[in-house]
């Protein structure tokens, strides 16, 4: 489960399991910017007005607060490798200078892979949540790295 049962309704479960998506999110964006140092990063965000997405984006800006990083920009990606890909794509032909993306979902992630997967470049993304499958497409000329 990716997010918490809205307060009130405890009585519907036992046991309750959920990823903290602010803290996780916040750790790859100290990950990434003791990895980058300095540069324009992006988020390619989930749906808009979701909580799991927005705590992810909440938590990757946190995590990058008072570093060399500057975000320059986000975007929805709506859950979905074509409209995460679509949005990733608009970010970097308004600023090619990024050096860093931060995806807060799977298909988020898996775009990015799929849009650097041939062309020569260098950059750093990190993810939130089950990108694995991103891992098998990764061009050797990429750098990437994967955070749960």
């Amino acid at each position: 489960v990716d997010q918490g049962v809205e307060a009130g309704h405890e009585d519907l479960y036992v046991t309750f399991v959920s990823t903290d998506n602010f803290a996780a999110a916040k750790v790859a964006g100290e990950y990434m910017a003791e990895q980058l140092g300095e540069g324009k990063v992006i988020i390619v965000r989930g749906a808009n007005g979701s909580a799991a997405g927005d705590d992810r984006a909440d938590g990757f800006k946190a995590g990058i607060e008072g570093s060399g990083l500057v975000l320059a920009n986000e975007q929805p990606g709506d859950w979905t490798v074509d409209v995460a890909m679509q949005a990733t794509e608009n970010m970097l032909q308004a600023d090619p200078d990024i050096s860093g993306i931060f995806c807060c979902s799977a298909g988020s992630a898996l775009s990015v892979f799929l849009l650097f997967l041939f062309p020569e470049v260098s950059f750093l993304t990190t993810g939130e949540r089950h990108v694995q499958p991103g891992l098998s497409l990764i061009h050797r000329r990429i750098q990437a790295s994967m955070q749960y």
